[in-house]
């Protein structure tokens, strides 16, 4: 049953329950307070506190290196977002550039955390400005902040690497937004990098095969560039590819970083599109591929003094591989194109090029360089340029080859450069400098092959390939050449050096059509010429350099002409083909030089004519050299020599200007030796002084002074060395040619004598040479048929060898004409033995030349001679005989006829009747003696035998000799007719010879005689009773004239005028006696018998007497 206890206890219990439900409430309530406190402290704590400690360590660290900075506030971090905020954010050190970071903002993720992944999310940096400077000693400072302070060097901290499962790192989205990097290098050059966006995104090492992607747009120095491209840098080998713009790329804007070039004007723009592909492989080795376009436009380059250089536009595409090893070797192959519009360019010395436009292709470019510096550069390049001019000099050097080579050679090996040697010439003179001249090229193709190796010094240089042009003009000092066109093809050419020896090795040969040059002289024409290099070598060792070279060359229809000139005569030559073979070979050492030449040589079709053909020319089918061969010891040999169709055409005009111009040009040299002569006087007796010191004959001064002791030692000398002794000789000029006759002597270096030889000469098929001379009346035309023509053996060198000489010929068609024999040696001193014969010489063909020459026109007459001749050591013995047959002759004038009696001691009628036979035939044997140098064919003795002959008939034998002895003194007379001192009569012995005289009268009519009277001081001492004959007198009477002009005695004055005119008459008088006896008595002609003027001598000591001359 329920009771009220029950019912008490039962409101006794419910209501401890409600106090118990009470407290727990209560309880739980607090501790629900607590939790959300503790909740809320930590939210402010997780959300203030990182913030605040990070404000806290920035600043303090700011502080602690002396950083100004503001902005610290705008530092917030976000862990339950993981997140981190700043900026704007400014910081500099004492005076420098603020720097500024105008907001950062990370997102970063490391869940799920078992697998050991965190990356950022996102990151964000915007308006960064960066002033980062190097100062004179190396130091880099960001915003003035020393760089070794932010990231200072602790040398004991020590890295601890343990080995655990590394983190993968992930990224996810970067963004650099709106910033600016500005380097001062200490040289005073700036660059300005501003970003507008450097984005990177997807990068996730967890992920290593997937690419991670990069975006950068940005302007350095205001050059804009645009990059994009994806990256797998968590991958086992490591790629990269890029696409790579760049934008308005100048000069000036790189010059604000490297500082000033010395450019005067640097205008130009480039721009690229390029694509770079790298792979870093996890062995070391780096391999790449970049490829695309470069461009360049308005390009204005000048550097004063050194180049200047001006491009229209020019675009360059690119596609190199690239590889560098695990050894640090280096390779590079692709290929380049480039092709340029409107170059032109100034180098130094104001050379200047220019080009219409060129493409430039480099094919299977390869460029290796090993870790020992080892290299090789090898490539195939065609290059074609349009309308190529270049106006200036080219020199080409030994000295700058060797310097080349040099700094290959420095390029692999680290000794000294190999060609360190000394040469038997300075390579720096050894140069060829072509004078300043314009060249043209209308177009230009080529294509070579190009390789070149370095190894350790070594250097060998291979190359070939070809080259085209077309409308060449090549002009310098008022000459210019032009070739239609040109094609050279280069066989090899191979440069090889060692430390000791370089070698250069050449093959090729050149193809040119229609070759002109003109000058002020002429202009010459072949309208092809081919030459080969078969071959070409050339070898430099210490001490020596020595050339070998093969070289033909073959010129077709070929002209040259000279322009009408007073000083040249006009000549045309052409000749259908030249033909040249040359093989030659060069060594110069210090000691000597030596050199050889083996040519062949032909020419065929050829024409010279001379003044239009009016004064000159010349033909021949072929003239042909062959085996010729000439050395250093002046040794020409020649196998063959032959001449065929020769046709000669020559006139007296074209001898005369030749002979006119070769007198000019030796005016104009001695005069200008007697310039030099004058300037050079000192200088020279400087060096014979030199040289009289060095052989101890002179003790003075080297002082260019002609004093008494140099000139003692000039003939000291003169006289050692058998020269004649010095003489006062008035005029430098003189002076210097003796004193240049001593220094000669004293540097004598003369070599061996020429030694000439050839095994055959000819002129096949005859040849024709024909004179004419139009400038005489009546006109002479003499021509010459040569039939045989021909000479074997001939060696100067051996004069016990005989060259077997023999020549057949006709002289105007009647006169035939022979030379046979043999000749041994060459020069003054060599020996022969030669037989010749011209027979039946028309003589009046040559009238008019005797007519201007002697004064006497040859109305007709033939002339044969023959002659025999030995040389024996140069001298000369021979005989020539002389025929004449039908000689008749009429002198121009009075005047012409006594200059030629007075050159031939007698009246040329009187010559010519006593030489005449009956038969009306001269015949003459005239010795020839002499040597080569100055032969010596006398006349006289001749002439003297041949009237010799005519006065034996009627003379005798004693009379015959005085005669002739007379002719042998001056002009041929008689013994002269003696009268007694004081007496004008005729002896029996005078009349006895007077009588001889007569029948030589009568034996030769046309023989006319001069009868002289004269006194001398034997007449005038037997009417004035003076003293006998002196002893000059004895000696006029033995012969010995010399002194017949002294005077034989002192005799007074009135002496003489007492008796002078009794002497005269009695001179007079003996040539009355004689005239009267010859024609009164004997019958004589008067007019054969005529008389000169008589005269008194008073110094003639000889007998009274009357002269007898022709």
């Amino acid at each position: 049953m329920w009771s009220i206890r029950d019912s008490m206890d039962d409101k006794h219990s419910q209501s401890e329950f409600q106090t118990g439900s009470d407290n727990k409430h209560r309880k739980l309530k607090r501790i629900a307070i607590i939790f959300t406190v503790t909740l809320i402290t930590l939210g402010l704590i997780i959300n203030f506190v990182p913030t605040f400690i990070a404000r806290h360590l920035i600043e303090s660290e700011f502080e602690k290196l002396g950083i100004e900075h503001s902005g610290i506030d705008t530092v917030r971090v976000n862990i339950f977002k993981r997140e981190v905020w700043a900026g704007p954010l400014h910081i500099r050190m004492s005076d420098s550039d603020l720097g500024q970071l105008g907001e950062l903002g990370i997102k970063i993720r490391f869940f799920p955390i078992f697998k050991k992944r965190a990356f950022v999310e996102s990151v964000l940096i915007r308006g960064v400005d960066i002033f980062v400077t190097r100062s004179p000693d190396n130091e880099i400072a960001l915003n003035g902040i020393p760089l070794n302070q932010i990231f200072p060097k602790d040398e004991n901290t020590k890295t601890n690497y343990e080995k655990s499962a590394p983190w993968g790192i992930g990224l996810i989205k970067f963004e650099l937004l709106e910033s600016r990097v500005i380097f001062r290098e200490k040289t005073g050059g700036i660059l300005t990098v501003e970003i507008d966006k450097f984005s990177l995104s997807n990068f996730r090492s967890w992920y290593p095969n997937k690419p991670g992607f990069f975006d950068l747009k940005a302007q350095v120095n205001d050059i804009k560039l645009n990059w994009t491209g994806e990256a797998r840098p968590f991958a086992h080998n490591i790629t990269f590819a890029i696409d790579e713009q760049t934008r308005d790329a100048t000069l000036p804007k790189i010059i604000r970083f490297v500082g000033p070039l010395g450019f005067k004007r640097k205008e130009g723009i480039y721009n690229s599109n390029m694509k770079h592909n790298i792979t870093i492989f996890d062995s070391g080795r780096v391999q790449g591929l970049s490829e695309g376009t470069l461009e360049l436009r308005g390009l204005n380059y000048e550097r004063e003094g050194d180049f200047s250089l001006t491009v229209d536009r020019s675009e360059i595409n690119l596609k190199t591989g690239y590889t560098l090893s695990e050894n640090s070797d280096f390779h590079l192959g692709g290929s380049i194109l480039t092709k340029a519009e409107k170059i032109k360019g100034v180098i130094p010395k104001q050379n200047k090029f220019g080009v219409d436009g060129a493409v430039i292709e480099l094919e299977d470019l390869n460029l290796t360089l090993g870790a020992d510096k080892a290299f090789q550069v090898s490539s195939k390049t065609q290059t074609t340029l349009d309308n190529a001019q270049f106006s200036g000099t080219i020199q080409i050097s030994v000295g700058t080859l060797l310097d080349v080579l040099k700094y290959i050679q420095s390029l692999s090996t680290r000794k000294n450069a190999a060609l360190e040697q000394e040469l038997p010439i300075d390579p720096k003179q050894a140069k060829m400098t072509m004078p300043q001249a314009d060249i043209k090229v209308k177009k230009i193709i080529s294509n070579s092959l190009f390789d070149l190796k370095s190894a350790e010094g070594d250097v060998s240089i291979e190359t070939a390939g070809s080259l085209e042009g077309s409308e060449i003009n090549y002009s310098f000092s008022k000459r210019t050449t032009t070739i239609e066109s040109l094609r050279s093809e280069l066989k090899s050419l191979n440069i090889r050096t060692s430390e000791n020896e370089v070698s250069i090795d050449l093959r090729g040969n050149t193809h040119a059509n229609d070759y002109q040059i003109k000058s002020p002289i002429g202009q010459a024409r072949a309208e092809k010429i081919e030459s080969v290099i078969k071959e070409c070598g050339v070898n430099i060792q210490p001490g020596k350099i020595a050339v070998e070279a093969s070289i033909s060359a073959l010129f077709n229809g070929n002209k040259f002409s000279t322009n009408e000139r007073k000083d040249i005569t006009q000549a045309n030559v052409t000749a259908s083909e030249i033909m040249v073979n040359n093989k030659g070979s060069i060594v110069v050492s210090k000691q000597e030089m030596g050199w050889q030449s083996d040519v062949d040589f032909k020419v065929e079709g050829l024409d010279v004519s001379l003044d239009k053909g009016k004064t000159a020319n010349v033909k021949l089918s072929m003239l042909e050299l062959k085996d010729a061969h000439a050395n250093q010891n002046q040794e020409f040999k020649i196998e063959s020599l032959s001449v065929s169709g020769l046709d000669i055409f020559i006139t007296r005009q074209f001898v005369e200007k030749a002979l006119k111009i070769r007198s000019d040009e030796s005016k104009k040299d001695n005069e200008s030796n007697r310039h030099n002569d004058n300037e050079s006087y000192s200088s020279l007796i400087k060096k014979i002084q030199k040289r009289l010191k060095e052989q101890g004959l002179y003790k003075g001064a080297i002082d260019g002074q002609m004093g008494p002791q140099t000139e003692a030692a000039i003939n000291a000398f003169r006289k050692i060395s058998g020269l004649p002794a010095n003489r006062k000789i008035s005029g430098l000029p003189l002076a210097v040619v003796g004193l240049k006759k001593t220094l000669s002597a004293l540097t004598d270096t003369s070599g061996p004598p020429i030694a000439l030889s050839f095994g055959h000469f000819a002129l096949v098929d005859g040849a024709n040479i024909r004179f004419q001379d139009n400038t005489v009346q009546p006109a002479v035309d003499i021509e010459t048929i040569f039939k045989i023509a021909e000479i074997q053996g001939f060696d100067s060198s051996d004069p016990a060898k005989r060259a077997k000489v023999r020549i057949v010929g006709d002289i105007n068609e009647f006169t035939h004409l022979e030379l046979d024999g043999s000749v041994g040696g060459f020069g003054p001193e060599s020996n022969f033995d030669v037989s010749g014969k011209i027979e039946n010489i028309e003589l009046h063909t040559y009238s008019p030349y005797t007519a201007e020459f002697g004064g006497f026109m040859l109305e007709s007459g033939q002339l044969t001679t023959l002659s025999d001749t030995i040389s024996k050591e140069g001298n000369l013995d021979g005989l020539l005989n002389v025929e004449l047959e039908g000689l008749e002759f009429t002198p121009l004038t009075e005047q012409d006829q006594d200059r030629l009696s007075a050159r031939l001691g007698l009246p040329v009628e009187t010559m010519i009747g006593l030489l005449e036979d009956s038969e009306g035939r001269i015949s003459l044997e005239l010795p020839v003696g002499g040597t080569i140098s100055k032969p010596a064919i006398d006349i006289k003795p001749a002439i003297h035998k041949g009237i010799g002959g005519i006065l034996k008939k009627v003379f005798p034998p004693t009379l015959v000799a005085s005669i002739l002895i007379s002719g042998d003194k001056g002009d041929l007379s008689f013994t002269p007719i003696k009268f007694s001192p004081g007496s004008k009569k005729l002896d029996r012995e005078a009349k006895t010879y007077a009588d001889n005289i007569l029948l030589l009268l009568e034996e030769q009519p046309e023989l006319s005689l001069d009868f002289c009277g004269r006194s001398t001081y034997q007449d005038l001492a037997s009417k004035a009773d003076l003293p006998s004959k002196s002893q000059v007198s004895k000696d006029m009477e033995e012969g010995d004239d010399s002194e017949s002009n002294q005077e034989v005695s002192t005799i007074d004055t009135d002496i003489l005028n007492k008796y002078a005119p009794e002497m005269i008459e009695l001179a007079v008088d003996r040539t009355s006696a004689v005239r009267s006896y010859l024609i009164n008595k004997k019958g004589a002609d008067p007019q054969r018998v005529a008389e000169c003027r008589p005269y008194f001598d008073v110094n003639d000591p000889g007998s009274p007497r009357v002269e007898i001359s022709f």
